[in-house]
C-alpha cells in the first residue's frame, strides 16, 4: 500500500480579546475636587462606569467626576462586547474635612517660584476672595476655590506695586464649615 495524504485549508476565527481597565487621577481627593477617569479597556464595544456614589456614565472615554461625600468610593467599570463582559475596580479615597491655608507673601516676578497669591482650599464648595490696596480699593477678586491673584489689577492688567495688600475671604466647605478670613499679604517684586 502506498502512503496517502491530503491537504485542506481551515480558517480559525480569532477570539475577541476583552479586558476591562481604567485609570483615575488622583486616587485621593478632598470633597468637591475633581477626579478624572479614563477608560483603558481593550476590545469593548460598550462600557458603563459606576463612580461608587450612586452615579454613573456610559460610553464616555474620559470623564471628570466630583464626589460630595467622604470615605472610600469603590468605582467599577464594566466593559462588554457582543459575547462577553469584564469588570475592573478602583478605590477612590475622598477626604471629608475642609481646610483653607492662606499665604502671607508672594513674588510675581516671573521666576515660577511663588508667583501667585493662591490660597490652598481643600474641600471648599464656595469661595469669594477680594484683594484691596492701602486706599481700600479692590484691585482683584474672584469666585471659586481655584482662583488666584497674579499681582496685576483686574480687569485693566496694571502691575501692582510692592507692598502690603489686604485680603478678605469668605468660604464654605462641603463639610459645612464656614470660613471668613482677612489679613495682609505682602507683594514683593
Amino acid at each position: 500500500p502506498l502512503p496517502c495524504s491530503t491537504t485542506d485549508t481551515v480558517n480559525i476565527a480569532a477570539t475577541s480579546v476583552l479586558s476591562a481597565s481604567f485609570d483615575a487621577n488622583p486616587l485621593t481627593v478632598s470633597i468637591g475636587e475633581t477626579v478624572t477617569f479614563t477608560n483603558t479597556s481593550i476590545g469593548e464595544t460598550t462600557f458603563d462606569l459606576f463612580f461608587g456614589d450612586g452615579s454613573d456614565t456610559s460610553n464616555v472615554s474620559v470623564v471628570a467626576h466630583v464626589y460630595s461625600n467622604s470615605g472610600i468610593q469603590n468605582a467599577m467599570l464594566i466593559s462588554s462586547n457582543a459575547t462577553c463582559s469584564d469588570t475592573a475596580f478602583l478605590s477612590i479615597n475622598v477626604v471629608g474635612t475642609s481646610s483653607l491655608v492662606i499665604p502671607n507673601v508672594f513674588s510675581p516676578n516671573g521666576d515660577d517660584i511663588n508667583d501667585l497669591f493662591m490660597p490652598t482650599a481643600l474641600g471648599i464648595e464656595v469661595m469669594e476672595v477680594k484683594i484691596y490696596n492701602r486706599y481700600g480699593e479692590i484691585v482683584h477678586s474672584w469666585l471659586g476655590s481655584k482662583g488666584y491673584w497674579d499681582g496685576f489689577t483686574f480687569p485693566s492688567g496694571v502691575a501692582c506695586s510692592e507692598g502690603a495688600y489686604f485680603y478678605w475671604i469668605k468660604a464654605t466647605g462641603y463639610d459645612g464649615v464656614e470660613y471668613e478670613e482677612n489679613g495682609i499679604v505682602t507683594l514683593i517684586r
